[in-house]
């Protein structure tokens, strides 16, 4: 899914930048110098990639009785960017709104991050008002002689380009990416954000130019640390489905599971789907099996499984997934289909044994 692998590039390139304490700790302290000590501690932490430590430092803050609106600020900040590490975007949306209502606050840079959390909760209006918002600041920080940091300006243009994709502005889109990507090159930080590279390849991919894609994955994968190499395994699985090359990018999507189990659903999903696509359903029956064992509650995952089965065995061995799955998502259009297609193959099969027709639903024996 497109939106999740955006959220892993964003992070990767917005957050360059928390305790053991504990809570209770935490509120004795009375002095803004160690409110200040311990977010400094929580914003170590986050970039080390402890993001649940950083978690509770940030939040247990929340109710600390910190007198200055600066530092009140850098804590809802912070919390925020923890708050988008963990996918928890309308978390995100309310520590950055109290950035922004903050006199004398970092406020571009909230706007900035605010919309892309409105974007990954599909809130494409609200994230757009946010991105014209913090165009403006940049333009105006500009017009006043007052320089806009490179590692801002590259934040922003992520989240543009998203949003120009979104509204079917791929050329734009690309655009913005690759002037994004000069302003790293001067800066000599384009290794570092290896995350603006791999987004163009995903806008060049849409764009039906999966070989200058592929070129830039193999490019920056050496830059690419251990714990995000299933982001380019997934891209390039994306690339190889678009050139029509299944097996490979079946292949790519079972590496990308293995090196991040915390998005293995993900990555099992896209293999389930693609061989339905592909018609290939005695083989989607595997990973689209292993989707229910992790999650039986699913609907789409078993809407996925009863159609592999369907396909595969037939109405009477899906009828079971069918009706798990109808349990799940009574009203689903598909589901009723295959329910219909049960039935009347229950029907013909009692028609051909010859029992009485109100056994195969003709009528009533008491008519």
């Amino acid at each position: 899914m497109l939106n999740n692998r955006l959220t892993g590039l964003f992070c990767c390139i917005v957050f360059a930048t928390v305790s053991n304490s504990s809570f209770a700790e935490t509120v004795q302290i009375t002095k803004d110098e160690k409110y200040q000590e311990l977010m400094l501690f929580a914003n170590e932490t986050l970039y080390d990639g402890d993001i649940e430590k950083a978690l509770d430092v940030l939040s247990g803050l929340n109710i600390a009785p910190i007198r200055s609106q600066k530092l009140r600020s850098s804590q809802q900040r912070l919390l925020a960017q923890a708050q988008i590490r963990v996918e928890d975007y309308d978390g995100a949306i309310a520590s950055l709104t109290n950035v922004i209502d903050f006199p004398r606050s970092d406020r571009m840079s909230a706007l900035i991050n605010r919309c892309f959390a409105y974007l990954r909760i599909n809130l494409v209006l609200d994230a757009q008002r946010d991105c014209a918002a913090a165009k403006g600041a940049i333009k105006s920080a500009e017009i006043r002689g007052k320089p806009v940091s490179d590692h801002r300006k590259i934040s922003f243009a992520m989240v543009e380009a998203e949003i120009l994709l979104r509204s079917g502005r791929t050329g734009a889109a690309l655009d913005t990416l690759t002037a994004a990507i000069g302003i790293a090159q001067q800066a000599r930080t384009l290794d570092r954000h290896w995350g603006l590279s791999l987004f163009k390849a995903q806008v060049l991919t849409v764009l039906g130019r999966e070989d200058e894609a592929l070129s830039i994955i193999d490019r920056i994968t050496p830059k690419v640390p251990p714990s995000e190499k299933h982001q380019i395994l997934a891209e390039r699985a994306a690339v190889f489905l678009r050139k029509g090359n299944i097996e490979t990018a079946l292949y790519n999507w079972s590496a990308a599971s293995l090196a991040s189990p915390k998005n293995a659903e993900e990555y099992l999903f896209k293999s389930c789907v693609s061989l339905i696509q592909a018609a290939k359903y005695e083989r989607a029956r595997a990973p689209c099996g292993e989707l229910v064992q992790l999650d039986e509650d699913n609907s789409v995952f078993a809407d996925a499984y009863a159609v592999s089965v369907l396909e595969s065995q037939g109405v009477m061995a899906a009828a079971p997934e069918v009706l798990r799955a109808l349990e799940l998502r009574p009203r689903s259009e598909l589901l009723m289909r295959m329910t219909n297609e049960i039935r009347n193959s229950a029907s013909n099969y009692l028609k051909s044994t010859n029992l009485p027709p109100f056994l195969w639903g003709q009528n009533d024996p008491a008519d």
